[in-house]
């Protein structure tokens, strides 16, 4: 998001609260308070915080046909990714690809109408707190000797108070398959 502020922008109206960046089509928003229309119904994750949306438009008046949407919970990785295969299969997606690792966990599932949607699931270990390096990074923020030498913007500061909390980032991405 970094790269995105720095180059020529434009700001769009919004709520209190949200912050939304328009470059070359494509619009962010920071902390939205609802989901791009792209986005089917019912697949923000029940109690997560929202940190941000986009969605890429070409014009005001076409209709959206990509998005993402980035948020953070404190539940446990296996119960995010319950929920996301259950909701899968109640509206008829079916997983077309699908990873696990340590702590991450990425499924690429596909509609009838050959939309794309994948889901990734990150453990972000934010028992320190997190911030943006100059490279727009996501990274631990650190006070000891290994800390890195380029400035750094925390993202969430109250999180230094509680030790061994636990972060899942959860992004969503959707795409017709074949369009741009």
């Amino acid at each position: 998001m970094l790269v995105v502020c720095g180059l020529l922008t434009v700001p769009v109206a919004c709520s209190e609260g949200e912050r939304e960046i328009e470059y070359d089509g494509f619009v962010l928003t920071e902390e939205p308070s609802e989901a791009p229309r792209v986005f089917p119904p019912g697949f923000i994750y029940p109690g997560s915080k929202s940190v941000m949306g986009g969605v890429y438009t070409r014009s005001p008046y076409a209709s959206t046909r990509e998005g993402v949407l980035v948020y953070e919970s404190e539940d446990p990785l296996p119960k995010i990714q319950a929920y996301y295969l259950r909701k899968f299969e109640a509206m008829g997606w079916q997983i077309i690809q699908s990873q696990e690792n340590s702590g991450e966990i990425f499924l690429l599932a596909e509609n009838l109408s050959r939309r794309l949607f994948t889901v990734i699931l990150r453990e972000t270990g934010a028992s320190a707190p997190m911030g943006l390096d100059a490279e727009g990074e996501l990274v631990p923020l650190s006070d000891g000797a290994d800390a890195p030498l380029q400035p750094i913007t925390p993202l969430n500061t109250e999180d230094a108070e509680e030790p061994g909390r636990q972060i899942v980032q959860i992004k969503l991405y959707i795409k017709q398959a074949g369009l741009r």
